[in-house]
């Protein structure tokens, strides 16, 4: 099991969707910061499958970020990577930990860092 850098989340109540956790066609259509849509999803929720998201700002490029699934215990576990498509030199590829845990009456949602490495071809440290 991969072992996060942070212990950050958030906290619903049970039987609420947690924010973001699930992505309807309005959240789709809308976008999450105001003005972006997502034109673009690809996913495989599989144990080495990928996704790929394409966002459009309102009035620039549209960008790409994906990554690839590498640790899933459904429900209460999402370990993928993330890299976007047209770096900075100095991105790294990031590995973030989705968890979801029910505490009594509540639901911890925790999205954490969980490490970087350099981009193949991109800067070292």
């Amino acid at each position: 099991m991969v072992e996060p850098a942070c212990d950050r989340g958030l906290t619903a109540l049970a039987g609420r969707r947690p924010p973001g956790v699930r992505l309807s066609q309005q959240r789709r259509r809308r976008g999450g910061a105001t003005g972006f849509t997502t034109a673009e999803i690809e996913l495989d929720l599989s144990l080495g499958g990928g996704y790929r998201f394409g966002m459009q700002p309102p009035d620039a490029e549209s960008f790409h970020f994906a990554g690839e699934f590498i640790e899933i215990d459904l429900p209460s576990l999402l370990v993928y990577t993330f890299r976007w498509e047209v770096p900075d030199p100095d991105d790294q590829e990031t590995v973030v930990m989705l968890s979801l845990d029910a505490i009594g009456d509540t639901m911890h949602v925790s999205i954490c860092k969980a490490s970087s490495r350099p981009r193949h071809g991109g800067a070292t440290q």
